[in-house]
């Protein structure tokens, strides 16, 4: 594939190529019978010439001659190149129904959900059937996606229980599993009025696939309003602090701003508003939780009911919170000092669940180690054996494969495990350099290492997208604002450059190193059984510890 396209050839919509061969016009016997024609022409011009030159340079000319007579027949014959292979078929079709809370709304004497069976008792997957000659699959979701057989079709028992409408994380669910090269459509049956995860709008101009909405609701409904809290948290560590957001959705209603009530195991705690820009029908909030004593807490979220409102179900939001005393014991390793790593080291420092121990190389005999910041008297070799018992996280930094040998076996088993993770930071080596390729610990890390090249351009980060499921990632509350944030931190030096990414793997940052749109990754995160690997290819960092962060 790669050298047709380099010949300058289209391969359109063939994926994998079966065969490929050249057909001549005027077929194999036509090429014969020009080259009859036209060698002996040659041949008698070239001895019409009458020139005295050397045997050798005769013979170099006449077979210059020749050749071009060849390749000026087949040009003459009308040569085609004849490409067989797999092309992709739209053979498949998808209808989903939504089955949440909001879908059980009445409106002149029956629900929503009704108003969907009776479409299905009409022969609505027949008709499509009878259209396309495609029988389609059918999902229903809510808070997950479900495939649904002939017979649950045909008697319709579905329930709306749902507590939330996820649009995006519906669609992408069933793209995924019928795969978006053969599908030839959606079809979404839904009021999309508690929509929650990711803007729908956002995720449909990322999809090739065709969807349409068919919404059960009828015009003239009465006015909503409904809090949203997509990812509460469920876990928060004593003598730290906890950021959670939310959201506020109107329905045929105009505000400018939504105050929302917190409460915590039903006293007051505190509020916060929602407020909406001109012409939007979505605000964010939040809220800080200090994690100042241990146990469980419940909170309460709720926003002001308005007149004849279509449903108060969504006007209440919660979640059950425990606080823990738990330390976070973090093992970092490196081949030398470095700015870096004494970043990290004071990052940690302002946090009290977080102890570090740390390993550095100062000459090639000689390692230190610090334990939470406090240095011990030095020693010859690396041993990690005890260190890596207690490790909930493994930093590297430049060190050299040879001293991770040892443990190397260990470290993957329980990042496999998942019980420990792994953050991979780049240094003055290149990791080929360090001796990892083909070693167990390359196998986990997000990148191809088959083409590893630093590239010292100066380089901003940039978000690969406005919303992300990462809160690390999400350090200001307003998406834009938080894009931008990113894109304003100090320029880093320079990254090293891969030469793919590895199936499975998720950039989390991109970078400006090349300029324009086109980028590099800086920051990617990829899974090694249940363990997270995180790999940074850009340096330095220790500039963006500078900069705060606006807000609370």
């Amino acid at each position: 594939m790669f050298l047709l396209k380099l010949l300058g050839f289209n391969p359109g919509p063939i994926r994998a190529i079966e065969s490929a061969g050249i057909h001549l016009g005027w077929g194999w016997a036509g090429l014969i019978l020009l080259l009859l024609a036209l060698v002996p022409l040659i041949w008698w011009s070239y001895r019409c010439e009458g020139k005295n030159v050397a045997s050798k340079q005769r013979r170099l000319l006449l077979g210059l001659r020749l050749t071009w007579v060849v390749l000026l027949a087949v040009l003459l014959t009308g040569p085609v190149l004849i490409i067989s292979g797999w092309i992709p078929q739209k053979n498949r079709l998808a209808v989903m129904i939504d089955t949440s809370r909001s879908m059980s709304i009445k409106s002149q004497g029956e629900t929503r959900l009704e108003r969907v069976k009776k479409l299905f008792a009409r022969g609505f997957i027949g008709k499509i059937e009878e259209k396309t000659g495609i029988f389609p699959e059918v999902f229903s979701f809510a808070d997950n996606v479900s495939p649904v057989s002939r017979q649950e079709i045909e008697q319709f028992n579905f329930l709306p229980e749902g507590n939330q409408t996820d649009i995006s994380g519906a669609l992408r669910n069933v793209m995924g599993n019928l795969g978006e090269g053969s599908l030839l459509g959606v079809i979404m049956l839904t009021d999309g009025v508690n929509t929650t995860g990711e803007n729908p709008l956002t995720a449909l101009s990322n999809m090739r696939t065709p969807v349409y909405m068919v919404a059960p609701g009828a015009d003239g409904e009465s006015p909503d309003m409904a809090l949203h809290l997509p990812k509460p948290p469920a876990l928060g560590y004593l003598n730290s602090s906890l950021r959670v957001r939310g959201e506020v959705s109107l329905h045929r209603l105009a505000t400018s701003a939504v105050e929302v009530t917190i409460t915590r195991d039903g006293e007051p705690f505190a509020t916060t508003t929602a407020s909406f820009a001109s012409d939007s029908v979505r605000a964010p909030f939040a809220f800080n939780i200090p994690c100042d004593s241990e146990g469980n807490f419940r909170f309460e979220l709720s926003i002001p009911g308005v007149a004849d409102e279509l449903t108060a179900d969504n006007n209440t939001a919660g979640f059950l919170l425990k606080v823990v005393r738990e330390r976070l014991n973090v093992l970092a390793v490196s081949g030398r000092p470095t700015w870096d790593m004494k970043f990290i080291g004071n990052a940690l420092s302002t946090d009290p669940n977080a102890k570090l121990t740390h390993w550095a190389r100062v000459r090639d005999d000689r390692w230190v180690c610090a334990r939470d910041f406090m240095p011990e008297k030095s020693v010859s070799s690396l041993s990690l054996v005890e260190d890596l018992k207690n490790a909930d996280v493994v930093v590297l930094n430049g060190v050299p494969h040879q001293f991770l040998r040892p443990v190397e076996e260990e470290l993957i088993k329980r990042l496999e495990a998942g019980s420990i993770g792994l953050l991979l930071l780049p240094s003055t080596s290149s990791f080929a350099e360090l001796g990892f390729s083909g070693t167990a610990l390359e196998k986990v890390m997000p990148v191809q290492m088959g083409r590893e090249l630093w590239r010292g351009n100066p380089g901003n980060m940039v978000l690969p997208a406005m919303e992300t499921a990462y809160n690390f990632l999400r350090l200001v509350d307003d998406p834009v604002e938080n894009l931008e944030f990113f894109a304003s931190l100090p320029k880093f030096d320079g990254l090293y450059e891969y030469g793919s990414v590895k199936p499975g793997a998720e950039i989390l940052v991109n970078s400006t190193v090349r300029g324009g749109n086109d980028m590099l990754p800086f920051m990617l995160q990829s899974r090694s059984g249940q363990g997270h690997v995180i790999m940074i290819t850009g340096a330095p960092l220790w500039p963006a510890g500078f900069r705060l962060v606006p807000g609370d």
